[in-house]
């Protein structure tokens, strides 16, 4: 299962800007946002949260190299972005949870340092989260409301 960030945008107080452009325009304007601010996110996301400094996760990078913007477009009403971060162990660092095995009575894993085989009948795993942090640091959220106004004065003019 992958686990995705959507970012949900709402323009308040942008009402008498986002009337002027026609709607082609308009929608361009936020798509183009969007995937400056997922581009944004994924930078965010490898640079604080999986960049191998202490306390943060990256042993192989595999998950760096799994989080993935995905390009906007629009479902129905809603213009939508999202990242995915698509490891199959995303969700377990993300959240934190127990492992249990399935098919054997013990988990068995080769510890990385020391080379020794590990055995367990389960393992907790602390939550490490990575992308909800992304969604909610307030800099990362004025980039993308920052992108939509640019986008959209840049319209304007063009229109005029």
């Amino acid at each position: 299962m992958l686990l995705m960030a959507t970012i949900t945008l709402e323009a308040k107080g942008l009402d008498k800007l986002i009337r002027k452009l026609q709607a082609a325009s308009r929608e361009r304007v936020f798509i183009d946002a969007l995937n400056s601010g997922v581009a944004h996110l994924k930078h965010w996301i490898d640079e604080n949260r999986l960049s191998g400094r202490p306390g943060l996760i990256h042993r192989t990078g595999h998950l760096k190299r799994m989080v993935m913007p995905i390009a906007a477009k629009r479902i129905g009403d809603v213009i939508q972005a999202r990242v995915n971060a698509g490891a199959i162990y995303s969700r377990i660092h993300e959240f934190g949870g127990t492992i249990v095995p399935k098919n054997k009575p013990f988990l068995a894993w080769k510890d990385p340092d020391s080379g020794k085989w590990r055995f367990a009948k389960k393992v907790t795993i602390p939550a490490r989260p990575f992308m909800g942090p992304a969604l909610r640091d307030k800099d990362n959220q004025q980039f993308v409301m920052n992108e939509l106004i640019m986008g959209l004065r840049n319209a304007i003019a063009r229109q005029e």
